[in-house]
């Protein structure tokens, strides 16, 4: 897939094959496609860092990696201010995951 698609072509290329990787349940193998689909830049690779960010933090549980998408594809999309904002509420929630829980121990209170 790599020399004989036009750029744009290619990364949908690659997407499609991670769809059906996703679908029959080999999510690992979709990783790399979505990847390079996602440093092409374009509608393409837009898509392909929002579907990464979204397994990165539900499927693989990589915070950081997910927040790292979500900046990628924050910085790769137009004015669109539903998407804008959609993907700032992604950061959010990934940040505030990334922050360890604050347990309140009463000393008082044997274990």
């Amino acid at each position: 897939l790599t020399g004989r698609l036009p750029r744009a072509e290619r990364g949908w290329a690659w997407i499609g094959l991670a769809e059906i990787y996703s679908r029959t349940e080999r999510r690992e193998e979709a990783v790399p496609l979505l990847q390079s689909a996602a440093r092409l830049g374009g509608p393409a690779g837009l898509d392909a860092a929002i579907r990464l960010a979204k397994y990165l933090e539900h499927q693989a549980r990589d915070y950081a990696a997910a927040e790292a998408m979500t900046a990628l594809a924050l910085g790769q999309q137009d004015d669109n201010r539903h998407l804008r904002a959609e993907l700032s509420h992604r950061m959010t929630r990934l940040r505030r995951k990334q922050v360890p829980a604050v347990v309140d121990v009463d000393p008082a209170i044997p274990f």
